[in-house]
């Protein structure tokens, strides 16, 4: 594995992280009232999906 799929393998899951912290000892009806608390969310998914691209690009164009 190469130092940058383990550099998006670990962007990845501390953004997993961050998600299941944001949504904690909350229920849906507060998570669907907290904008604030989505918009974490959306950004963190955000993230991933980037880490993601980058770890396809790296293995359908490099190799």
């Amino acid at each position: 594995m190469r130092s940058d799929d383990r550099s998006n393998l670990l962007d990845i899951y501390e953004a997993a992280k961050l998600i299941r912290s944001f949504v904690m000892g909350i229920d849906r009806i507060d998570f669907e009232d907290d904008l604030m608390r989505q918009s974490a969310i959306i950004r963190q998914l955000d993230k991933t999906v980037i880490h993601l691209e980058r770890s396809m690009e790296m293995i359908y164009y490099v190799n």
